[in-house]
C-alpha cells in the first residue's frame, strides 16, 4: 500500500482541471486576488471537484504527522476516502489518479529506499 506522504507528493503536481469554475469560486478568487492572495490551485481543484472535505481531512492528518502530533498511518483511511471521492469525478481528477497509480507502481516506500549500490567493482 502506498504511504500517504508519497501520495501527497503526487497530488502536489496537479494536471489541468477540466471542471468549469463556479460563480462562487470565481468570486472568491477575485476577492483573494484583490487582497493580494492567490488560492492554492490544488485546493481549488478539490473544491470544484466536490472532494474538498476529504482533501482537507487528509492534509490535516499529514500536517499532524509532520509536527509529530499524529501517525501517518492514521492518514491511510483518509487518503482512501479522498481517492474514492476523486474516482467519482474523473473529469476533474483523472490525471491525478493516473499519476497516483503510476507512483504506486514505482514507489512502494516512503521515504524511498536509497538506490542499491553497484555490485560491480569500480576500476
Amino acid at each position: 500500500m502506498t504511504q500517504p506522504a508519497a501520495v501527497a507528493a503526487s497530488v502536489a503536481e496537479p494536471q489541468p482541471a477540466a471542471a468549469a469554475s463556479t460563480p462562487e469560486s470565481e468570486k472568491e478568487q477575485q476577492r483573494q486576488e484583490a487582497e493580494g492572495k492567490k488560492e492554492c490551485p490544488i485546493c481549488v481543484m478539490f473544491r470544484e471537484g466536490g472532494c474538498e472535505k476529504e482533501f482537507n481531512a487528509f492534509m490535516d492528518c499529514g500536517v499532524k504527522g509532520e509536527k509529530g502530533d499524529g501517525d501517518y498511518k492514521d492518514c491511510i483511511p483518509l487518503f482512501e476516502s479522498m481517492r474514492q471521492c476523486m474516482q467519482r469525478n474523473p473529469a476533474v481528477f483523472g490525471g491525478v489518479l493516473n499519476d497516483v497509480e503510476e507512483l504506486a507502481k514505482t514507489n512502494t516506500e516512503y521515504p524511498p529506499a536509497p538506490a542499491a549500490e553497484s555490485s560491480t567493482p569500480q576500476q
